[in-house]
């Protein structure tokens, strides 16, 4: 049957009077770097079938880990902006991270220079959330600005939903719950997300998830608004598509639409080619989707805040304490053969050999970086000035 009414979570934006009718309204500004940046599906997936005796403290690595250190060991994956991301070994901890390494000119070019300083601040600010993505460090090379993270080797829960094609309830349940609590977290401390998708959701060792890539994030502060036009096609809320201002309620869409494809095994409104997408936004706004019969009679169909969602008997059995002291038993644990297995990582990766900064390079920024002392307010021309003490 088909659905007029909201999807699951994914009620109409809060904006009284917006006709659903014109999905391309033009920008009226707001974010420095507001730029149009939608992101797509990893390629490496097909559309919809688709050791030293010298320890450190975890506690203290938080900035000091020296690039020169780093071993790359293999890619596992790659970015709208991120060049490569690969495994890398700390020589002298043998301690694993993954490092995101991002091409400074392509960065300016496409204006990405603030997101990029953002991610950075706002995952340091974040450090020591269950259910996000820890930063150790960043550096950066005459080329490339690097972000030393956590490394997850669950990998991506997109992977593991394609092996599967959908889960079941309580696995659904499971992840919803853990990426609520992250939500929540972030909502809080007034940080509007933009970019929740599968893909966007990596599993550690144990099975529980961790929030990755905000580099469309923003601190939105008091304003409680804001206007950029970013994120993935099939994910966007219907106030972003008509540009009059978003707030952290596009986040809660984009729940809904990740709840619905763990659920289904792909989105509420899916994008099969880009020339369908004055359709696809269209679709969107209009709220016309497909609700498939087999979803739980209790799957949410109103758009609530993350503390509301909380409350909703889609999740009555969740004791939320005990989500965010990682107590509820993850559906499945990720298969492992040690501290740097990689095959939970889509092949085309994998097969790659990555690319190490040389400690040349590390040498010439630092002698470049004495001379520059602060970071910039805005994007500029040089991407070495602009990343300076990155």
């Amino acid at each position: 049957m088909m659905m007029t009414a909201p999807a699951p979570l994914l009620s109409s934006c809060n904006q009284a009077g917006t006709p659903a009718s014109s999905p391309c309204i033009p920008n009226h500004g707001g974010d420095t770097d507001s730029d149009d940046d939608l992101t797509t599906r990893s390629s490496a997936c097909p559309p919809r079938q688709r050791k030293g005796s010298l320890k450190r403290p975890l506690a203290s690595m938080y900035d000091s880990v020296q690039p020169c250190d780093l071993e790359m060991l293999k890619v596992i994956g790659r970015g709208t902006f991120a060049q490569q991301v690969a495994l890398a070994k700390d020589r002298l901890t043998s301690h694993v991270y993954a490092v995101k390494s991002c091409d400074k000119q392509n960065l300016v070019n496409r204006k990405q220079v603030v997101h990029t300083w953002t991610e950075k601040h706002i995952l340091e600010k974040l450090r020591g959330h269950p259910f996000i993505v820890t930063l150790f460090s960043t550096f950066s090379t005459p080329d490339e600005v690097h972000f030393v993270l956590e490394y997850c080797p669950g990998g991506e829960l997109f992977y593991h939903l394609h092996q599967q094609d959908r889960f079941d309830d309580a696995s659904v349940q499971f992840y919803a719950a853990e990426v609520l609590t992250a939500l929540q977290s972030l909502h809080v401390a007034n940080i509007v997300y933009r970019d929740l998708k599968p893909e966007n959701v990596l599993l550690d060792a144990g099975g529980h998830i961790r929030l990755a890539d905000f580099g469309f994030c923003k601190d939105i502060g008091e304003s409680d608004r804001t206007y950029s036009f970013c994120g993935s096609p099939e994910y966007l809320s219907p106030e972003m598509i008509r540009r009059r201002g978003h707030t952290v309620a596009t986040d809660m869409w984009s729940f809904g639409c990740f709840c619905f494809e763990l659920a289904v095994g792909h989105p509420p409104f899916q994008l099969h080619d880009d020339a369908a997408l004055p359709a696809l936004f269209e679709s969107i706004t209009a709220g016309r989707m497909y609700y498939p019969p087999q979803l739980s009679p209790t799957f949410p169909v109103t758009r609530f805040t993350a503390t509301e969602a909380m409350d909703h008997p889609f999740f009555k059995d969740i004791v939320w304490a005990q989500v965010l002291a990682r107590q509820l038993t993850p559906p499945f644990v990720p298969p492992s053969n040690g501290v740097e297995c990689t095959q939970n990582f889509d092949d085309d990766f994998t097969s790659e050999s990555p690319r190490s900064p040389t400690l040349l390079e590390m040498k010439q920024q630092h002698k470049r970086q004495q001379q520059l002392h602060h970071p910039p307010q805005h994007d500029g021309d040089d991407p070495v000035d602009v990343f300076c003490n990155f």
